[in-house]
């Protein structure tokens, strides 16, 4: 229960200048039949607890699993699945060719991983049932680290330069009490719903739809901005879609000439 009408979540006052993220709020999935990475590593345990031929071949299915939900997740976080020459039925080199250009490390692992469930879908060779375990192990600390080190946030607006920033939320959901933006700010607003990137520089605008943008050089644009969670001194709001576009429409009016 709220004390008061709002709570403050962040605020940015009394500073010179400072450039700002602004990042897209995740909706929670109300799907219960959706699989996460860590249940699909909890049924490859559960899998090898017994050392039998089926156990080891159904733990290594969960273990890819996984591996690959946690890949999605982390594309799902950009905007490359939005651009050109990007296949919706990207194989797994491609895959981990973006999450590469996106600075997510220890991708070897993930090539090693899914070359032995291969051998195992292709040429129905199983492993031994410790080398099993310890592709378990292997993947469970590669997914441990990517949410440790290598979550972040969908970009929303970036390049913001502001004088004065501050968000509350409370019962009624978040609220914009300050925004000040310093009147030499450029801006990129990725815009979610319109697939849209409307760049403001040097007073003008430039709207650009992600199908024409080449999914590399998304990737390494959005690898130049995002902030993995953890980042010390990080400027980053994370705000819900209706709030993004408030601050852009003010961005407009206020740096448009």
């Amino acid at each position: 229960m709220w004390k008061d009408e709002f709570v403050c979540v962040a605020t940015l006052k009394g500073i010179r200048k400072m450039t700002v993220l602004l990042t897209l709020l995740r909706k929670p999935n109300a799907n219960p039949l959706l699989v996460i990475p860590r249940e699909f590593l909890d049924w490859a345990k559960d899998d090898l607890r017994t050392n039998d031929k089926r156990s080891i071949g159904n733990g290594l299915g969960n273990i890819k699993k996984a591996i690959h939900c946690r890949i999605d997740e982390l594309i799902d976080s950009t905007h490359i699945k939005y651009c050109k020459n990007w296949n919706k039925r990207a194989d797994t080199d491609t895959k981990l060719e973006a999450l590469k250009l996106l600075n997510i490390k220890y991708t070897s692992v993930v090539s090693l991983l899914t070359d032995i469930r291969n051998k195992y879908e292709h040429f129905y060779k199983l492993p031994e049932y410790k080398q099993a375990l310890a592709y378990l192990d292997t993947a469970e600390m590669w997914i441990d680290f990517s949410y440790n080190k290598c979550s972040f946030n969908k970009i929303g607006v970036v390049k913001l330069e502001t004088k004065g920033f501050g968000v509350q939320s409370g019962a009624n959901g978040m609220k914009l009490t300050d925004c000040t933006i310093d009147s030499n700010s450029d801006l990129d607003y990725l815009w979610e719903s319109k697939k849209e990137v409307h760049e403001i520089k040097n007073g003008n605008l430039t709207i650009k739809p992600m199908d024409t943008c080449d999914w590399k050089s998304m990737a390494k644009y959005e690898a130049k901005h995002l902030i993995f969670e953890g980042t010390p001194n990080k400027t980053e709001f994370n705000l819900p879609s209706r709030l993004l576009t408030t601050v852009y429409k003010k961005a407009l009016k206020q740096l448009i000439k």
